[in-house]
């Protein structure tokens, strides 16, 4: 009785994946960049998670605005 060869699957080439958020990539000045930074450390954050964060403040915040201004 002959043995049959084991299906062997390739290797998947590069970095895992360690989100399944879809990237969402932006050109964003040094001096903006130090200033997240700098807030991310003072929030005991990642770069990518205190910009998480600054986005939803600004969101909050614009969607306040439009509330008030329609009362």
């Amino acid at each position: 009785m002959t043995k049959l060869p084991k299906k062997v699957k390739p290797k998947k080439r590069g970095r895992p994946a360690t989100g399944k958020d879809p990237i969402l990539g932006v050109r964003v000045p040094k001096a903006l960049i130090v200033e997240i930074e700098d807030w991310s450390d003072s929030q005991g954050a990642t770069r990518s998670e205190a910009v998480r964060r600054l986005l939803e403040m600004g969101l909050a915040a614009s969607a306040l605005v439009k509330g008030s201004q329609h009362s």
